[in-house]
């Protein structure tokens, strides 16, 4: 797992391989009857188990049924980090190390990324075939580590000075990254959950609070003397830009799919196929689209309200997790709420879900932070009963 997270935000090629090795070897530790279980959030993988049971359910009736097995397949291995993390980590500073190797290959991508913008690309993608896939990388990361620099966690995070320094300097660079990335969608979801940040967990932190104020206005104040970006950021609101009005007609078509079929959806990835074959609108121009740019949209046109239902389960369980580790002051809670929100905000105008690269390591996230949880409310309950 350290293999994946090391080539998490820099090679799809890296991950698969390490995705594979490490499946060799958990399939090994069962054969050896070395692995334990315990560790693993039950809760979280049954909602994942019915979830991809409502994937196959949708090829009930789909004009592509092999392509819907594709995709609940495809679901499951990116799943698989989830189910990896509590398997192989047996303490925190482990999920510590994780998070760290994960960090070093976001500094290497944040740093490609912010050279090909200085150098006049302002959809920068590092090493990536589209800046949507930065922009799902970095809507995750901003968050975490504006908790692990910013909030007080006490002896929670065993992070000297010199490491908050460093991880300071990386969450300056990746919201660099961001606005050189140019993707609008991702900069309203880091904004919102920068404010809710700021408001409900800095409040205390006055300084903090303040310099992070400082830096942000000074970079959006740097960024707002390049005209494309000023460009970029006027069309926001302009239902008239094409991006912003094939958006609108993809989820016309979406909904029109889900009210044909409202139960089981046209089937999973199967609308590509159903998009530019039956739904497309007369005014589109954008004719070779494969998805429709949301995971509301993508999820009820494609599974309908049953898959849908599911899909709002499994966040529901996995946030209804964070809460509880919350409520307790846990980082690890803190951690996994604020990568779903930011996972979750993004895909209202992408389907980030269906994206191999951005949901393997929001499954990375979720088995780091499910496991640190684990442990931790398994604490409390101890410490609850000695007293």
């Amino acid at each position: 797992m350290i293999v994946f997270a090391f080539f998490s935000a820099a090679s799809i090629a890296g991950v698969n391989i390490a995705l594979g090795l490490a499946s060799i070897f958990i399939l090994w530790g069962v054969y050896k009857r070395e692995i334990n279980w315990q560790a693993l959030d039950k809760n979280i993988a049954l909602v994942c188990l019915l979830f991809l049971l409502t994937v196959l359910a949708s090829g009930i009736g789909a004009q592509q049924p092999w392509a819907v097995v594709e995709r609940a397949l495809n679901y499951f291995f990116r799943m698989l980090p989830f189910v990896f993390v509590p398997l192989v980590c047996k303490e925190p500073k482990q999920l510590w190390i994780l998070l760290g190797v994960g960090a070093f290959s976001l500094l290497v991508a944040d740093a490609y990324a912010l050279w090909q913008g200085l150098n006049g690309n302002l959809r920068a993608p590092a090493f990536h075939s589209h800046p949507m896939m930065l922009a799902g990388f970095l809507v995750q990361w901003i968050p975490i580590l504006t908790l692990t620099v910013a909030v007080n966690w006490g002896m929670q995070l065993p992070l000297k000075n010199s490491w908050r320094w460093g991880l300071g300097f990386l969450w300056l660079l990746s919201l660099a990254a961001l606005v050189v990335n140019g993707t609008r969608g991702a900069w309203l979801a880091v904004v919102f959950l920068l404010v809710v940040l700021g408001a409900t967990l800095l409040r205390k932190n006055k300084r903090m609070l303040a310099a992070g104020v400082v830096v942000i206005a000074l970079l959006i104040g740097a960024a707002g003397q390049h005209s494309g970006l000023q460009e970029r950021v006027a069309t926001l609101g302009d239902a008239s830009f094409q991006s912003n009005s094939e958006r609108m007609l993809m989820w016309q078509s979406a909904w029109n799919m889900f009210l044909d079929h409202p139960v089981l959806g046209v089937g999973a990835q199967n609308y590509e196929y159903q998009y530019q074959n039956h739904y497309i609108s007369p005014l589109a121009k954008e004719r070779g689209q494969m998805h429709a740019h949301s995971i509301v949209f993508q999820v009820l046109a494609e599974q309908g309200l049953i898959g849908f239902g599911a899909f709002c389960l499994l966040f529901g369980v996995i946030l209804k997790r964070s809460w509880q580790g919350m409520t307790q002051g846990s980082f690890w809670g803190y951690m996994l709420f604020f990568a779903t929100l930011g996972l979750l905000l993004q895909g209202l105008t992408e389907f980030n879900f269906g994206n191999a690269a951005v949901i393997r390591l929001y499954w990375l996230f979720v088995g780091v932070a499910a496991t640190g949880l684990q442990w931790d409310l398994n604490a409390t309950k101890k410490a609850n009963l000695v007293k």
